[in-house]
């Protein structure tokens, strides 16, 4: 029998890369399912953009992490329930997404994702700069109406979609864009976030449940 007086060492040497290995495989597993609706992720001028891809019908959108929050980077486009592209247009969902009645908005985004609550928009304007320069800083840098445009400074992107009404009449695209909030304010009306092309503000109202507007998910 050979004596070998370092096998100990180095088996208990390679016994601790192998459960180092395992932890570090553990992780990278963890951050994938993290991670299971984010095809991309990347750190871009101190921004973490992503890609979320909605497997009901390999829709991707742009996703950005704001202050502790997650959001689409673009309105839902998702054709479900009660919604419509505005003026009855298809080329108006792929420029501004569906507008989606409340009750259709409650369920309409991906596995993983929800409707924001008012709380969760209020946290987002916080993040934003606050009530008065929010509408400034979430706006696109293009697309709404007069110059009305935005810096975009947190990377949200957001567009002038307008909004329907239950008998079909369209209003306001490229002057305003109007996102429900899953917080009811009574049996009729529910709180949604707008924002108009002449100012800098964002502002809060409710509104009839049937009217139509857009949808940002967050996610879970």
């Amino acid at each position: 029998m050979v004596n070998c007086p370092n096998c100990g060492c180095e088996h208990e040497g390679y016994s601790k890369k192998k459960v180092l290995a395992i932890i570090i495989g553990f992780i990278v597993i963890g951050f994938i399912f993290a991670f299971k609706y984010d095809s991309i992720v990347n750190m871009i001028d101190g921004f973490m953009h992503g890609v979320l891809v909605d497997t009901r019908g390999k829709q991707e959108y742009k996703t950005i992490k704001i202050g502790n929050q997650v959001w689409m980077a673009e309105n839902l486009k998702f054709k479900v329930g009660y919604s419509a592209c505005y003026a009855n247009l298809d080329e108006n969902c792929e420029k501004y997404g569906r507008l989606y009645d409340w009750v259709t908005a409650l369920t309409a985004c991906p596995e993983g994702w929800h409707l924001p609550s008012y709380t969760e928009w209020q946290i987002l304007i916080n993040n934003a700069g606050g009530k008065e320069v929010a509408g400034r800083n979430l706006k696109n840098e293009t697309g709404w109406d007069e110059g009305g445009n935005g810096s975009n400074s947190r990377r949200f992107s957001a567009l002038p979609g307008g909004l329907g009404y239950s008998n079909a009449v369209f209003y306001s695209a490229g002057g305003s864009g109007n996102w429900w909030s899953s917080t009811e304010q009574n049996s009729s009306n529910a709180y949604y976030l707008n924002m108009f092309y002449q100012t800098s503000d964002v502002s809060e109202s409710d509104g009839n449940k049937l009217s139509l507007f857009s949808v940002r998910c967050i996610k879970n």
